[in-house]
């Protein structure tokens, strides 16, 4: 692929375009099997059109398709969920002082997950 002006880049910058542009290349192939995978029921061979590149070049751009972060985000929030179910352990114990530092620390790590996961 011949990116007008990528000539002109001393040998480390081209390397990282290249390096940048492959990355971008694997993520949108991916993006346009999963779109294939959804419209394609299984009869027919797989077959993924310009229409599909399009649209996963689109569901990229505007932010819809964050590709290989789904697994990541899920584990955070799940620890953040688990947290706040083992925090409701330690509500019930408020007036003791291990039930109000438990509260305090899985409320802490429930904040803490959430927004790691929101980030990811």
């Amino acid at each position: 692929m011949v990116v007008p002006g990528a000539s002109d880049l001393h040998g480390a910058t081209h390397q990282a375009l290249a390096e940048a542009l492959a990355k971008h290349g694997r993520a949108l192939l991916n993006e346009a099997s999963r779109l294939e995978a959804a419209a394609n029921p299984g009869l027919a061979a797989p077959m993924i059109t310009p229409g599909m590149i399009h649209d996963a070049e689109t569901l990229q751009r505007i932010g819809y398709a964050q590709s290989g972060k789904a697994a990541d985000r899920r584990n955070w929030m799940l620890g953040s969920l688990a947290a706040t179910f083992v925090g409701g352990f330690f509500t019930n114990n408020l007036t003791e002082p291990w039930g109000a530092i438990g509260f305090v620390v899985c409320g802490a790590l429930a904040l803490a997950f959430f927004n790691k996961g929101s980030q990811t």
